[in-house]
């Protein structure tokens, strides 16, 4: 499958993939993030873009999904708006009055 393809495929066929040892979540990310690399510089869909923190945990994920004890959708990837707090990141509402706030914990859905 080539990478334009795997960018694409759904959360079920990914999961499906993961549990059959098929593909990895760290292979999907890198996939994922060399797609934003090539072109979020023209079409800026993404503000702030944490590929290291991303790709420790689809490393973690990686793991669990090998230990057999991976979560329900371990290792799909998911866009977080800055509407979401999440822990040390900037979470800014979109506002420019709160480009310096810095979330002190993660939201529910970001756990």
């Amino acid at each position: 499958m080539r990478g334009d393809e795997l960018a694409e495929i759904t959360a079920t066929e990914a999961l499906a993939r993961f549990a059959s040892n098929d593909l990895s979540p760290r292979d999907l990310f890198a996939t994922v993030a060399d797609r934003i690399a090539a072109r979020n510089p023209t079409i800026n869909v993404f503000g702030d873009i944490f590929l290291e923190e991303a790709g420790r945990e689809a490393e973690r994920a990686d793991r669990r999904w090998l230990n057999g004890d991976a979560r329900p959708l371990e290792g799909i990837l998911v866009a977080v708006k800055d509407a979401q707090r999440v822990a040390g990141q900037r979470t800014t509402l979109g506002s420019p009055f709160l480009r310096d706030n810095v979330a002190s914990a993660d939201d529910p859905m970001i756990e």
